[in-house]
């Protein structure tokens, strides 16, 4: 069963746990992911690797790409 979003602290760990949780292990997902969100697959690993985080603007892509509200 999957966690709901309230249940984190910070949406790179969210991120994760909900790409781990798609079929064949997220295989294409980052890829989904910077399309909805404008950017570079590499980009995405980069924020839920490091230092670097998603614009406002590319969070709310990210979120309505989730179906999130």
């Amino acid at each position: 069963m999957r966690k709901s979003i309230f249940e984190y602290r910070e949406y790179k760990r969210f991120l994760g746990d909900f790409i781990d949780a798609q079929p064949s292990g997220g295989r294409g997902v980052r890829r989904k992911l910077a399309e909805a969100a404008g950017c570079q697959p590499a980009y995405v690993s980069h924020v839920l690797g490091g230092n670097y985080d998603f614009s406002p603007e590319q969070a709310e892509a990210i979120g309505r790409f989730l179906g999130l509200s």
